[in-house]
């Protein structure tokens, strides 16, 4: 049987790879962190000070369409629900990706931090 440290952990570790941001430099860090903190809640143990947080874009795909017209964005996009919706994105629900005309890319790339070498082509 786990202990409710490990157990709690394990929550943890779950919602880290949820997560829009990328912990995999100092997994480490954060797991020793974690351990401390239940142990003194009161305490940040330096948490703030040791782990940097970056973007995680390439969890997100922007594809051309076949016809080149538009641009499929699929991916861990959840977080990014209502600024997708924002820029008048469609969900396609048997894509289970966004939708866009080509004339968002641009909005698209700076809402993501990815360059237009980031952008695929959708396959035949």
């Amino acid at each position: 049987m786990e202990s409710s440290a490990q157990q709690k952990l394990q929550k943890f570790k779950i919602l880290l790879s949820k997560s829009k941001f990328d912990f995999s430099v100092a997994e480490k860090e954060l797991e020793e962190a974690f351990l401390a903190a239940i142990s003194d809640p009161q305490s940040d143990h330096g948490l703030t000070e040791k782990i940097p947080l970056t973007q995680k874009p390439a969890q997100i795909e922007i594809l051309k369409t076949k016809s080149g017209k538009g641009l499929w964005v699929g991916g861990k996009t959840f977080g990014y629900k209502d600024q997708l919706k924002g820029l008048d994105g469609s969900w396609n629900k048997y894509k289970q990706a966004w939708i866009f005309p080509l004339d968002k890319q641009q909005q698209l790339l700076d809402l993501f931090k990815l360059t237009e070498q980031d952008i695929g082509v959708e396959s035949q």
